[in-house]
Formats: structure tokens, C-alpha cells, sequence
């Protein structure tokens, strides 16, 4: 009876080393990231906004409240099934055209401004 140990006091094989992952596969080489997508869009627009046509400034030279910084935004929201990592999809416009403007992404609009009423 002396001889019995505990099975948790057994001594167990030494577990295998995980390889390191050399290769990515093809998919996520190929795949676009938010950062490659933005310079794209820069390149095909070539630095204007696609509604005024003004020469944009790049974010990272100017400030956050600038009319003529430009924003990459999508042109079919992601909420409506829009894809932000496909080119086709962004568009390049100025910070006063995207925020600004009666015609801007996120300007009051009469059933914007209705929508979140409660009828009395």
C-alpha cells in the first residue's frame, strides 16, 4: 500500500511546442485593411472632395476642426450593408461637406430631425 501514488502526482508527458506560423495563407494577404483603403481612395480622388472639388488636406497636417481636412467616408452606411473595405464603396469629401453642409453625411434634415420625436 506504500507503493500507491495519486494520479494527479503522476508525473505526464511534456506537451508539444505550437509551431510558429511562417506563411500567412493567401486570403489574408490579399485582404484589404482600413489603412490600404484610405490610400487608395486618396489616389483616385487625387486629393479633392468628390462634392465640392476642393483640395483636401491630409489628417495628419491639420486639425480636427479644419473645412479643408479630408475624410474617407463610406457612401453606403455599413448599417445598410455597405462594405467600409472595399474602394468602390468610400468616397473622399472635406470635413465641412461630410459634417457641415446641407448636403453633408450627418447635416439636420427634416426626417432626421423628426425621427427620433416622440409624437405628443
Amino acid at each position: 500500500m506504500a507503493d500507491y501514488t495519486p494520479p494527479y502526482l503522476v508525473a505526464q508527458p511534456k506537451p508539444k511546442k505550437r509551431r510558429a506560423v511562417v506563411k500567412k495563407d493567401a486570403r489574408h494577404a490579399k485582404r484589404l485593411t482600413r489603412a490600404k483603403v484610405v490610400e487608395q481612395v486618396w489616389r483616385r480622388d487625387k486629393g479633392r472632395c468628390t462634392r465640392c472639388g476642393i483640395k483636401c488636406v491630409r489628417p495628419k497636417d491639420t486639425y480636427p476642426t479644419d473645412p479643408n481636412r479630408g475624410e474617407v467616408n463610406d457612401i453606403v452606411p455599413r448599417s445598410r450593408g455597405g462594405d467600409p473595405l472595399s474602394v468602390a464603396n468610400n468616397a473622399l469629401t472635406c470635413h465641412f461637406c461630410h459634417f457641415g453642409g446641407p448636403s453633408g453625411a450627418h447635416a439636420p434634415t427634416p426626417a432626421r430631425m423628426t425621427a427620433g420625436r416622440r409624437q405628443r
